[in-house]
């Protein structure tokens, strides 16, 4: 859903992404920076300080959009190395922030839920996209899941947001599943 703003947003941080690689900042870099603010996010969300949590978690969101705005700016910086670091580190980032919920009270079955939902979006979309240009359709991707997340922090209603989250990330994720369903059978390769 998000990602017909994608090409705005890229457009909004391109002078950004631009001075980054002027300074010789590597995508690499922003993406292991974006991670240790998912970390101080999640430190923020175990004491209790979820407006700072969620300021954090933007920040981290921030950095992960900046770091593939690099690697497009700066063809020789951008590798198939720094693909996979990007997505090992989303990962990691979730798992940090949905453990500090669970941990600070949020029910643990929606904690696993909501989480097993994201890394499934996650999967089914790296499985489809070993065969197919593009599996990235549904409304639960990464950067809907981190509003939700966000505004959940910040509005007090953190229990619906992890619901919300849970709901619309396992939706994609047979989304996708339906949608490279559909790609195989046209394809004859079911």
């Amino acid at each position: 859903m998000l990602s017909n703003l994608k090409p705005r947003i890229h457009k909004l941080l391109q002078p950004i992404a631009r001075a980054s690689v002027g300074l010789g900042i590597k995508p690499n870099h922003v993406s292991m920076v974006g991670f240790f603010f998912a970390i101080v996010s999640s430190l923020f969300i175990l004491r209790g300080v979820f407006s700072w949590g969620a300021f954090f978690l933007l920040l981290n969101g921030f950095f992960d959009l900046l770091d593939g705005l690099i690697a497009k700016t700066a063809p020789k910086h951008d590798s198939l190395f720094g693909g996979f670091l990007d997505s090992v580190l989303d990962r990691y980032s979730e798992f940090v922030v949905f453990v500090s919920l669970g941990v600070a009270g949020v029910n643990w079955p929606l904690v696993f839920a909501a989480m097993a939902g994201a890394f499934m979006v996650s999967y089914t979309r790296s499985r489809a996209e070993k065969f197919m240009k593009k599996c990235d359709v549904g409304v639960g991707g990464r950067p809907e899941r981190l509003i939700l997340l966000v505004l959940g922090l910040w509005s007090g209603y953190l229990v619906h947001a992890v619901i919300m989250i849970a709901i619309l990330s396992h939706g994609t994720a047979f989304h996708r599943i339906a949608f490279t369903h559909g790609y195989c059978r046209k394809k004859g390769t079911r």
